[in-house]
């Protein structure tokens, strides 16, 4: 064979191996602030120089004839990296945030991070990807700050896991129908996951200043103090706060005092009953420590019925109403 008739066939399976690598490279639809946008451009410059075909909103083929189908959306402060890749007929996912920074040189850092959790994602599920490039050798003076990290790597049906075991304080400020004033609780409990969203917990309420009634018979003070078991639901859970639905019962001890006026007769005397009770909580997540606002309400079986010369002078627990603000510690 003559050489230049080699060189031909060379340069022909060089065009076609160059047409097939071009036709597997990774598309990478980029999205979301003003193209630009100092962060979003750092985003495409760092993503081309890594060998990525970069694609504006509605490029990227999701038809079935590419395998991958990758986005990232800079919006804000942040970058959302999310991969999806059609693996024997289904699809898989993997998702990530981003923290953008302030500074040009954080802002770079999180691209890089950003092209990394790409590379690796794809890499994980099968798919075609850049090689990785090798960077420059840096040394990093030893007070930088510490550059962005990914704060969640989570798969597409992976719910966000809640707090374990945890112990709960705070205060309570109650107030029922029937003629006695508001009632301030010290609040205390330990609470502890069942389910994936579901918290089972024993709290108690103890008061810190008895709720009073005037009356023509003279003054009466009430304290009640509550035990009990209940269970929570998250029905809504966001990254950083979750709202939590609860049910529970509590057992409750009602002591009366009574300071009668002349003429009349005193007593002292404390007596039981239940009181079913239902609620709801926002708590805060920031990490161990949850901060909790809460409301709940009930009423108590049998009504607490305070009597004088024959007729009922007030009642306690005809309708319960309470406000809550607690600290809860994770111990696990």
């Amino acid at each position: 064979m003559k050489p230049w008739l080699i060189s031909c066939v060379f340069v022909a399976a060089s065009l076609a191996a160059s047409n097939a690598r071009a036709q597997m490279t990774a598309q990478v639809g980029v999205e979301g602030d003003a193209s630009d946008n100092p962060a979003r451009a750092k985003v495409v410059e760092e993503l081309r120089s890594q060998g990525y075909d970069v694609r504006e909103p509605g490029q990227v083929q999701e038809d079935g004839t590419r395998p991958l189908s990758a986005r990232l959306i800079v919006q804000g402060r942040s970058i959302v990296v999310r991969v999806i890749v059609r693996r024997r007929g289904h699809y898989e996912r993997r998702e990530a945030e981003i923290e953008l920074g302030q500074t040009e040189e954080e802002q770079t850092t999180a691209a890089l991070r950003a092209a990394e959790f790409l590379r690796v994602s794809l890499l994980d599920l099968g798919a075609e990807a850049p090689a990785r490039p090798e960077p420059p050798p840096t040394v990093l003076p030893f007070e930088d700050k510490p550059k962005p990290m990914v704060r969640h790597a989570v798969h597409k049906d992976a719910p966000l896991r809640g707090p374990g075991i945890g112990m709960y304080a705070g205060g309570a400020l109650g107030y029922s129908t029937g003629g006695f004033s508001a009632q301030p609780w010290f609040t205390v409990g330990l609470s502890l996951p069942v389910a994936t969203s579901v918290r089972a917990r024993v709290f108690g309420m103890v008061p810190m200043a008895a709720a009073s009634s005037q009356a023509p018979e003279g003054e009466l003070r009430l304290s009640t103090t509550l035990v009990g078991p209940s269970v929570g639901w998250a029905a809504l859970r966001g990254r950083y706060a979750e709202l939590e639905l609860e049910g529970g019962v509590a057992g409750v001890a009602v002591s009366i005092s009574a300071q009668a006026n002349p003429g009349h007769w005193s007593e002292n005397s404390t007596r039981y009953a239940a009181m079913p009770l239902a609620g709801a909580r926002v708590m805060v997540l920031p990490g161990r420590f949850r901060v909790g606002l809460g409301a709940l309400c009930g009423t108590l079986l049998p009504r607490e019925e305070v009597r004088a010369a024959g007729r009922e002078v007030s009642t306690w627990g005809g309708f319960v109403g309470a406000a809550s603000l607690q600290v809860e510690v994770a111990l696990d």
